[in-house]
C-alpha cells in the first residue's frame, strides 16, 4: 500500500528553474526526492541535501590537506639529467619571477586563495549556525568567491601535463600528489553541495528579498525574433520583468495588477 505524504505542514518557496527560467513553488524535498520544473522538467530541488555540518568538516578536511598539496613536490622530473621537483606553489613563483606575472597572479587567486577562503568560509557558516549569528556578510562572499573556486581545472591539467611530459623526460611520482588529487575531489564535492539558495532560506526564513521574475511573452508591438535554432520565428519575443518584494502572495499580485517592465528578446527559446 502507498503511504500518502502528509503536505498540511509543508512550507513552499518560489524557485526559478534555471533551465527555462520558470519560476515555480515548491516544497522542501524529503529524502529520496526532488522537485522537477512543471516546463523543461529539469531538477530543481533534491532531499539529498547535505547538512552544513557535514559541509564543515569537508571544509575542515580541505584546510588540513591544502598546505601538502599546494607546498610540497607533486612530481618529480629528469629532464636531461636535471631533477626538477614540481609544486603549484613553486611553479607560480617560477612564472612570477620570469616574466608571467599575470598569470602567476591568476594561478594563485583561483588555485589558493580562493579555495582556502571558501573552505574558510563554509566553516564560518557553521560557527555562525552554532552561535545563532546571522551571517549575511559571510553568505554574501561565498556567493562572489564561489565562481573563483577553480582547483578542478588544476587537477585535470596536471593529468595532461603527465601525459604529455613522459614523452621527453623520467617522469617520478611523489606521494603529496595524493593530497593534492583528494583536495580537489573534495573542493569539487563541497562546491556542488554547497547551495548558497538555501543557505539564505536557512539563515533568513522571513527576510522580505527582492525578488526579480522573467517571463516570456509574444507582443505584437515588437518585430519577430528568430528561434534560437534558427529555423523558424519563435513563439515569443519579449521577457516582461517583474520586479517584487515578498513571498508568493507578493508575486501573484504584481502578476495580477501587470507590474511589468517589458525586454525585447534577441532570439527565442521556443
Amino acid at each position: 500500500m502507498t503511504k500518502t505524504p502528509d503536505f498540511t505542514h509543508a512550507t513552499y518557496r518560489l524557485v526559478r528553474c534555471i533551465g527555462c527560467d520558470a519560476t515555480v513553488s515548491v516544497r522542501r524535498p524529503q529524502e529520496g526526492e526532488h522537485a522537477q520544473c512543471p516546463r523543461c522538467h529539469h531538477k530543481l530541488q533534491s532531499g539529498s541535501r547535505w547538512s552544513l555540518k557535514r559541509c564543515s568538516l569537508i571544509a575542515l578536511s580541505i584546510l588540513i590537506l591544502m598546505p601538502f598539496a599546494l607546498g610540497y613536490p607533486l612530481l618529480s622530473l629528469d629532464l636531461l639529467g636535471t631533477k626538477i621537483d614540481a609544486s603549484v606553489w613553486k611553479g607560480i613563483w617560477k612564472m612570477a619571477v620570469e616574466g608571467y606575472s599575470y598569470t602567476a597572479f591568476m594561478i594563485f587567486i583561483c588555485a589558493v586563495l580562493m579555495p582556502v577562503s571558501f573552505a574558510i568560509l563554509v566553516i564560518m557558516l557553521q560557527l555562525s549556525k552554532l552561535l545563532k549569528i546571522k551571517p549575511r556578510n559571510v553568505l554574501l562572499f561565498v556567493g562572489y568567491i564561489k565562481p573563483w573556486v577553480m582547483f578542478d581545472v588544476y587537477l585535470v591539467a596536471l593529468g595532461v601535463t603527465m601525459f604529455k611530459v613522459r614523452e621527453y623526460a623520467t617522469l617520478e611520482v611523489d606521494v603529496y600528489l595524493i593530497a593534492f588529487v583528494f583536495t580537489a575531489l573534495l573542493t569539487t564535492l563541497l562546491f556542488i553541495k554547497i547551495n548558497l539558495d538555501d543557505l539564505w532560506h536557512d539563515f533568513y526564513p522571513d527576510q522580505q528579498r527582492e525578488r526579480l521574475l522573467y517571463i516570456r511573452d509574444y507582443d505584437a508591438s515588437y518585430p519577430d525574433v528568430p528561434r534560437y535554432d534558427g529555423i523558424s520565428s519563435g513563439g515569443s519575443n519579449v521577457y516582461h520583468l517583474y520586479n517584487y518584494t515578498g513571498n508568493i502572495d507578493d508575486q501573484i499580485n504584481a502578476l495580477q495588477n501587470y507590474q511589468y517592465t517589458t525586454i525585447p528578446m534577441v532570439d527565442s527559446y521556443f
